[in-house]
């Protein structure tokens, strides 16, 4: 995989060699952006964390320097107060930072829902949830369906209570635009690691068929050893047929061996005349053959031309009455037609 790799650089130009370092430091800018969102996530964590602080003693203010009827919601409160520290905890460790800062202001505000205070005894006035009228510093609207009334804070308190914070805000922006770049560098590589990679598959696709085109000097190489073995079979016969010519003039040594060999030698002749003679016998009845059908084919052709000679003057004979026929006709019609004229 390595040697792949290697070969697959070596075969790159400037420009994807470009290409690929800026997909590099694009993902270095993620990297950085990611680890921005953590921090500005631990930075969340310990925000709400405080928050939880301030918030139970803002409840606490409220209990001690409020009527007695408040102080039975106490316990609900408290209640509330805890499933939401439980509910920020599960929020810091998951990973969906937007639909935690969605999230974050309804849970916010569900602490102090005024469904969940006794009818009784709650510190909402129903005459003030069921009007249009809105009393400085007594009333918070939470939201356009929820509205806390709270015993105569200031308007400072009051603001400190309901208006984001400038650290939230900040939070926010760079959480989107965080979320935002990353996305938009993600869907960036994504599109120019396909175009790379259709490059590269295209180029080692063709180095792959250049490697299957047998070469021009590979061509010569083989037609160069082609013609060496056809020149080494070529020397190998003449070999054996020398060896053989070596042993075909082979003489013995000995008396003995030499008549062996002349009677040998002497019947072979004698089997060579005998063939010689029928052969030569064979020959001359062929031959007689050929001419007795030769003789034959020459008088045959001698008697159909006799015959088509006397055809041929049979013929014009013929031919010379018609034109004598002809002539007279012609006379003969002639002679009609001036008497005719007459």
């Amino acid at each position: 995989m390595m040697m792949d790799l290697r070969r697959m650089e070596s075969v790159l130009s400037a420009e994807q060699q470009r290409q690929i370092a800026e997909m590099q430091k694009k993902d270095e800018e993620r990297m950085s952006q990611e680890k921005k969102v953590k921090d500005l996530e631990g930075a969340k964590k310990q925000q709400e964390e405080g928050r939880l602080i301030v918030l139970p003693n803002i409840i606490l203010f409220l209990f001690l320097f409020s009527p007695p009827k408040f102080k039975n919601a106490d316990a609900k409160m408290q209640e509330k107060i805890k499933q939401q520290s439980q509910k920020d905890l599960v929020r810091a460790n998951s990973p969906n930072i937007t639909d935690d800062l969605n999230n974050e202001t309804d849970d916010e505000k569900s602490i102090l829902d005024a469904s969940d205070l006794p009818e009784g005894d709650s510190f909402l006035d129903s005459r003030v949830l069921n009007s249009n009228e809105e009393l400085d510093g007594l009333r918070v609207q939470i939201s356009p369906e929820k509205v806390l009334n709270l015993p105569y804070l200031s308007q400072a308190q009051t603001k400190a209570l309901t208006d984001p914070t400038p650290e939230l805000q900040l939070r926010q922006s760079l959480i989107a635009s965080a979320k935002s770049k990353v996305d938009r560098i993600s869907v960036d590589g994504k599109r120019l690691v396909g175009q790379n990679g259709t490059i590269l598959q295209q180029q080692l696709k063709e180095s792959r068929d250049k490697l299957g085109k047998p070469c021009d000097m590979c061509n010569n190489y083989e037609d160069q050893l082609q013609n060496i073995q056809d020149d080494l079979k070529k020397e190998q016969v003449r070999a054996k047929s020398f060896e053989r010519n070596l042993n075909r003039y082979y003489l013995p040594n000995n008396i003995e061996e030499m008549q062996l060999l002349l009677l040998k030698y002497r019947e072979e002749i004698i089997q060579s005349k005998v063939a010689k003679e029928h052969t030569e016998e064979t020959l001359k009845s062929e031959i007689m053959f050929l001419k007795d059908q030769i003789h034959a084919e020459q008088q045959e052709k001698n008697n159909i031309e006799e015959s088509l000679s006397q055809e041929l003057a049979t013929v014009q004979e013929k031919l010379v009455v018609q034109e004598s026929l002809k002539s007279e006709l012609e006379r003969e019609s002639s002679v009609r037609a001036d008497l005719s004229k007459n």
